[in-house]
């Protein structure tokens, strides 16, 4: 008895294709995600005082809100990461060195400050929108596939 299977270069052929447009779409939706979740901690940041925010012990600075910004993108194996964080950027004005109060702000700290979050409950309120996002740049991609 003989077999003759035709056709599997084709098959191979559009599955690199495949593997190709899932990669690229990947990598567009860790950059989209990430723009997603900077965009909302920047408009969701509460800027102002304990005074003005009617928050005790509540102060965010504009430079803080200013340097929320996406991280590097980068690819590893399989994985492709980007990121948002927010701090490091603030110079002291009488010390003229950087100072990165994210931590203390995000997770609160040792003197008994409470938390004031601003990438923790972005991600809550961008979770399904960034997933949205995602699952679109990947179909997107794999729609031009010739």
């Amino acid at each position: 008895m003989k077999i003759q299977i035709t056709g599997v270069r084709e098959i191979q052929d559009a599955l690199i294709k495949l593997n190709t447009a899932i990669n690229i779409g990947a990598e567009k939706a860790a950059k989209r995600m990430a723009d997603i979740l900077k965009e909302e901690a920047k408009n969701s940041a509460p800027i102002g005082t304990p005074q003005s925010t009617g928050i005790p012990d509540y102060i965010i600075s504009e430079a803080s809100k200013k340097s929320i910004r996406r991280t590097q993108f980068r690819k590893q194996r399989n994985r492709y990461i980007s990121g948002v964080r927010y701090g490091g950027l603030i110079v002291n004005p009488n010390t003229g060195r950087k100072v990165d109060y994210a931590k203390a702000l995000e997770f609160g700290h040792s003197r008994k400050q409470a938390p004031r979050g601003i990438l923790r409950p972005a991600v809550g309120k961008t979770s399904n929108k960034m997933l949205r996002a995602a699952l679109l740049k990947i179909r997107l991609e794999m729609r031009r596939i010739k």
